[in-house]
């Protein structure tokens, strides 16, 4: 859940467990939108040049995660992007003064054939470019936080314990 404010009006967006994203008007207490996301884990709200944007990642092998930009005039999420990752299950945004903006995935599956790096995308002309793929001894499975230093990111990781 995360809480937001646009153009003077305050809104909520939730994640349900069946993958809807609602977006709620806490003026009149409306639901605004249902986003229905087939595979979605967790979002992120985030602004790059005063745009606000909602990243989703997708826990799916098969598909990719989205992006989707703030529209005020709707009072929607319109969709934008589609960013390759596969069985991710959480995305966290970083802004550093000194390089820019960054979406990070932390990708999970149960399955040991599948090789789920953690995927780091940098917003590079108005869109956001595949930057690294950081190759992880176990499964990420959510990004716990992100510290910079100077030039110097440091991404704290949780994994699966696999009994």
């Amino acid at each position: 859940m995360e809480h937001f404010t646009e153009s003077g009006n305050e809104y909520l967006t939730m994640l349900y467990s069946n993958g809807s994203i609602n977006t709620y008007n806490l003026d009149n207490h409306h639901v605004l939108q249902t986003l229905t996301i087939a595979d979605a884990a967790s979002f992120v709200l985030f602004k790059i040049s005063n745009v606000l944007y909602l990243a989703v990642a997708k826990n799916s092998t098969s598909s990719n995660s989205e992006v989707y930009q703030w529209s005020s005039s709707n009072e929607q999420f319109i969709y934008s992007s589609s960013l390759s990752t596969r069985g991710a299950r959480d995305v966290t945004f970083v802004s550093t003064p000194q390089h820019g903006d960054y979406l990070i995935f932390a990708c999970h599956h149960k399955t040991p054939r599948f090789d789920h790096p953690t995927y780091v995308y940098k917003w590079v002309s108005g869109r956001f470019l595949a930057y690294q793929h950081l190759q992880m001894v176990t499964n990420a499975l959510t990004v716990d936080s992100v510290v910079t230093s100077g030039d110097d990111v440091l991404l704290v990781l949780t994994h699966a314990m696999e009994n």
